[in-house]
């Protein structure tokens, strides 16, 4: 597979090169990298700091949009709901029902979409 190399990369802040990434900056890095399409920085409306907000107010951009579609494909974003009240994570999805996320503990890693726990998890699955 061709993003091996980016399984363990660390989680930073605020991050998006092989130096270290958030959620966040790793699907730009994903779109950008392997797809030559720039999704916009939100500063700090993050997926982080959606914290209440509408997601869709903030995801919706004059620049361009997230499209919700039905089932995964490359290349798309998940977004997840870590949270009770808010979604507050980014996957990208890869391949055969893989995603890859970076996570605050252990970095960048690979799920599956179909995982019992991530599967109630995902909120849905959007094309830039």
């Amino acid at each position: 597979m061709i993003y091996d190399d980016i399984i363990g990369i660390p989680f930073k802040k605020g991050g998006n090169d092989i130096k270290g990434f958030d959620c966040y900056g790793l699907v730009r890095f994903m779109y950008s990298k392997f797809f030559d399409i720039e999704i916009p920085s939100y500063g700090h409306k993050n997926i982080d700091a959606l914290k209440g907000e509408d997601i869709n107010k903030v995801i919706n951009l004059s620049k361009g949009e997230w499209k919700r579609i039905e089932k995964p494909e490359v290349p798309c974003a998940l977004f997840i709901r870590n949270h009770p009240l808010y979604i507050n994570h980014i996957g990208f999805y890869v391949e055969n029902n893989q995603f890859l996320h970076c996570l605050k503990k252990v970095g960048v890693i690979l799920s599956n979409v179909k995982d019992s726990y991530w599967k109630r998890k995902i909120m849905g699955f959007y094309k830039w």
